[in-house]
């Protein structure tokens, strides 16, 4: 409803339109070559040049966009659950998932727009131009222009042992595993078109990570009215580019292969809880204590978050969470 209804309005932001001045008569800096003089002329540029940006910022419109097309999917799942007769109390679960997502809905800047309509004439329906060449307005809005595709395995393993005289123990392993996250988008600056491709997998991006492996796994202990967790997450290590110069020793990742360490690599994190529980059966009550990060383990940093030195979006906020909760049934 917001991309398509959310209303619109007016911005003014600073933008150099590749068609002023596009023969160079006023700046030989400023000649474009003969392709995209003849998209600009297509567009209603004056062959003659004579058309000069008159002001660094352009009045923009922001907001939704009316003219958007559904976004279209196909989606492969498949699982199952196994528990076997042999080993009474193990439960085996794994499904897989592999979703395409095609004429995805982003958002493409204003400059970009006007680079792409120069170059290549795409998202030229975006801007309108006026009798001299002008830029009069420029849709700076959500457009279906990209493909997603995913691919993974999520399992769920438990197996719940018979009873000992120390009571009841069940582990559970729950995990997830991302074997592709890719993007495709338009190659706007390329004059024959094309794509670029992106894979996310195994990388952070500030604040949102693509982790390849997640799980939990958790150890269960009973007996009588107590019951005790303990419980262990683990992340997956990551890539990510480094936004902080060499020389301060943060970036440890030579990707390229060059020696020049441009990005780093954010190690595998774990964290570690625990939580005991007892139950007065007589009065429909819970009493639990637990602690959160038992060995206070921190968030790896990270140089391209937003607003922290970690991405806080995927891991834990820093320090050791103690509590006591009491739960009461009516």
């Amino acid at each position: 409803i917001g991309e398509l209804f959310g209303g619109q309005g007016d911005s003014f932001p600073t933008i150099s339109d590749p068609c002023s001045d596009m023969l160079g008569l006023s700046d030989p800096a400023s000649a474009q070559p003969q392709d995209v003089v003849n998209n600009c002329i297509s567009q209603g540029v004056p062959a003659d040049g004579s058309y000069v940006q008159p002001n660094p910022q352009i009045r923009i419109t922001v907001g939704s966009n009316p003219n958007l097309q559904p976004e279209t999917s196909e989606s492969v799942t498949f699982g199952f659950v196994y528990s076997p007769s042999w080993l009474d109390g193990l439960d085996l679960t794994v499904d897989y998932y592999n979703i395409e997502l095609d004429d995805a809905i982003g958002f493409v800047g204003p400059q970009t727009t006007l680079n792409a309509c120069a170059q290549s004439l795409q998202l030229c329906n975006l801007i309108e131009r006026g009798v001299i060449g002008q830029v009069t307005d420029l849709l700076a809005a959500g457009v279906n222009v990209n493909s997603f595709e995913v691919e993974g395995v999520d399992f769920l393993a438990s197996y719940s042992f018979p009873e000992t005289d120390f009571g009841f123990f069940r582990v559970v392993w729950d995990g997830a595993y991302q074997g592709k996250n890719e993007q495709t988008a338009p190659d706007f600056g390329n004059p024959d078109g094309g794509t670029v491709f992106t894979n996310f997998l195994g990388f952070n991006a500030g604040d949102t990570a693509f982790t390849r492996w997640k799980s939990n796994l958790d150890v269960n202990w009973s007996y009588g009215d107590w019951e005790a967790t303990y419980g262990i997450q683990y992340i997956h290590g990551l890539d990510e580019t480094c936004a902080i110069p060499a020389a301060f020793g943060f970036c440890n990742l030579d990707r390229d292969g060059d020696g020049s360490n441009e990005a780093r690599r954010i190690g595998g994190t774990s964290y570690h809880d625990m939580q005991l529980s007892y139950h007065l059966s007589d009065y429909d009550t819970r009493l639990t204590f637990g602690v959160n990060n038992i060995w206070d383990k921190g968030p790896p940093l990270s140089t391209t978050a937003f607003a922290n030195s970690y991405n806080a979006a995927d891991y834990r906020t820093p320090g050791r969470f103690p509590y006591v909760r009491v739960t009461v049934d009516f």
